[in-house]
């Protein structure tokens, strides 16, 4: 229905991407909710309850003085406790109804895809009028990317390995136009060292929180 960003766009957290056409979500929760404040069956089985209570007295009453039979007496009990019953079920059926507009209004909300984090949009892929389909995951709608912290990889000589240890601050220079001496800490090392060229594989986390370091840049550590 709508597209909100476009790529290269700077997007926070909670921001309203796109909107799907939600249409049928919106008079499903209106049915939902109208249900959920339905208190007919409610009312009509309190007054039951109350009319067969009352009955129920005046027949024990009547029986004491022997002026009607016990099955009569009986069977003004056994209404009170179908009425009540009924009014138990109307109950139940109020609080489904509840549970059912809490359910509706889920559906809806699934409808308004929010960003999860601060980031960019680095690719969208849908428009107003297209048909998504969200059986199927290999057509994406927006690609975004998380980058208020940048992942550094370097390749280092087998000899510096002794020397490194997660947590270690190292200095990081990126390539021009960015330019300038950055502070990264290493997060992981590669166990597994490549033989041919006698380096290893190092990453460090680089924190980027405003945003402007772009990502992708190549460097020097």
């Amino acid at each position: 229905e709508q597209v909100f960003v476009d790529r290269g766009e700077r997007i926070r957290a909670g921001q309203v991407l796109l909107v799907l056409d939600s249409g049928l979500e919106k008079a499903n929760l209106e049915q939902a909710k109208y249900r959920a404040t339905m208190i007919g069956a409610v009312k009509s089985g309190e007054s039951r309850v109350e009319f067969s209570t009352l009955k129920l007295q005046r027949r024990e009453k009547l029986a004491d003085g022997q002026f009607v039979s016990l099955q009569d007496r009986d069977e003004a009990a056994a209404e009170k406790r179908l009425a009540e019953a009924e009014l138990v079920q109307a109950r139940e059926n109020q609080r489904v109804a509840v549970l059912e507009q809490v359910r509706a209004s889920e559906q809806l909300r699934l409808r308004t895809i929010k960003s999860p984090f601060n980031g960019v949009v680095t690719e969208r892929m849908a428009h107003p009028g297209d048909l998504a389909d969200n059986r199927d995951i290999r057509k994406p709608l927006l690609r975004i990317a998380d980058i208020a912290v940048l992942h550094v990889e370097a390749l280092l000589p087998v000899a510096a390995y002794r020397k490194l240890q997660p947590g270690q601050a190292l200095e990081v220079r990126p390539d021009a136009p960015v330019g300038g001496k950055l502070t990264a800490k290493v997060k992981t090392l590669d166990p597994v060292i490549d033989v041919a060229s006698g380096t290893f594989r190092v990453r460090m986390e680089l924190p980027n929180a405003d945003l402007k370091l772009p990502a992708g840049l190549t460097c020097r550590v």
